[in-house]
């Protein structure tokens, strides 16, 4: 079975910005979002959520691979609140229905051994399965220069999105300064 790549060329980072935001903030928390900045691969803001402080990063895959005609948006994010005491969330948007109850995988490479993460999903979104993990995840992410998602489509069409990893470091001082634990 022959793959088909696809580069991710879309819109300016401004506007893919936007967009990725948008999909996760209740219209006000949008209106104040600040921007904190743009490093490398990873964009970093603040936004008041309900009055309370919170953070996120994200970027979009280099590559994104798979044998799917449409797809939609596809991002990776952490997110910082700190008022709830939850640091180092990471989610992603894969950009498609999964299969109810499938699992994804996100791996961690650049390191002297690999990290691997189960993925739990639901709908078009994956998060690291067991929230103590987020934290160790992250500091995977650091360590590392690319990071590989896999997963497989509510209609068996298996994907393989590459991030690349640079820049992350910096954008995660950003928000953990910004959005540090109480």
């Amino acid at each position: 079975m022959s793959r088909i790549t696809h580069r991710r060329r879309g819109p300016t980072r401004e506007r893919a910005a936007v967009v990725g935001l948008a999909a996760l903030l209740p219209a006000a928390a949008l209106a104040a979002t600040e921007a904190l900045g743009t490093y490398k691969a990873w964009t970093a803001t603040r936004f008041d959520d309900d009055g309370k402080k919170a953070c996120m990063m994200w970027a979009q895959p280099e590559l994104a691979e798979g044998q799917y005609q449409r797809r939609g948006e596809v991002w990776v994010f952490v997110t910082r609140r700190p008022a709830e005491q939850r640091f180092d969330r990471v989610s992603f948007e894969l950009g498609y229905a999964f299969k109810p109850g499938a699992a994804a995988k996100v791996t961690v490479q650049g390191r002297a051994d690999d990290a691997s993460f189960e993925l739990a999903t639901h709908g078009s979104s994956a998060w690291v399965a067991r929230p103590d993990e987020g934290p160790v995840l992250v500091k995977a992410m650091k360590a590392g220069a690319k990071m590989v998602v896999e997963g497989q489509s509510a209609r068996g069409t298996a994907t393989r999105d590459t991030y690349s990893l640079m820049g992350f470091t910096k954008a995660h001082s950003v928000i953990a300064r910004e959005c540090a634990g109480s």
